[in-house]
């Protein structure tokens, strides 16, 4: 998830720099050391990952096994879909900038909703697709997000990525594996 961050980052970074053409960071994350209370940096746009959880539409119905081709049950480690959510808070002395701001935010992913290898080949290689989708939060919403943030409301905008896939090996199962190297020439 942190190259995904970067990533997503990365992009609009660019994409802030080209449509104001400003230089230095218009988007970052928290500072270190800020996070009880959170304390956003000043004229910057600040990407948070504000919750996790996982798309159970596409899961396999038997999650935990599978079949070889003798038809013996063997451990299975299906992939998991996640959803993302994004934060994207703005915090700026001068309210209207703050706004222009999030508004070129929601212009990017409104020209950059999906993204493949074919439309982003630095799409970090574990991600086969990322799509994006606005998140409206009613009032009472809003509340609970900015109460638990504990800091007060600054203009902001979520999205949603949609079912990143998270698949591994466990590290049991990666001993068993071997790399064969073809025996060229009889060396």
């Amino acid at each position: 998830m942190d190259k995904i961050l970067d990533f997503i980052r990365g992009k609009i970074e660019i994409y802030l720099q080209q449509k104001f053409g400003q230089d230095g960071s218009a988007i970052g994350y928290l500072a270190s050391g800020n996070w009880d209370p959170l304390s956003f940096t000043d004229n910057q746009t600040t990407i948070l990952l504000l919750n996790i959880e996982e798309d159970k539409v596409m899961r396999p119905d038997n999650f935990y096994a599978a079949t070889d081709h003798t038809g013996k049950m063997i451990p299975n480690f299906p992939e998991i879909r996640l959803n993302l959510y994004f934060l994207f808070v703005a915090k700026n002395n001068d309210y209207k900038e703050a706004w222009k701001q999030l508004s070129a935010v929601i212009s990017f992913f409104q020209t950059y909703r999906v993204f493949s290898k074919e439309n982003a080949p630095d799409l970090p290689e574990e991600v086969h697709k990322l799509s994006f989708e606005l998140v409206t939060l009613n009032f009472s919403e809003q509340n609970e997000v900015w109460s638990a943030l504990k800091v007060p409301y600054h203009p902001s905008v979520m999205f949603k990525a949609r079912s990143v896939t998270v698949q591994t090996v466990p590290a049991d199962l990666r001993a068993d594996i071997q790399i064969v190297q073809p025996n060229i020439g009889g060396k």
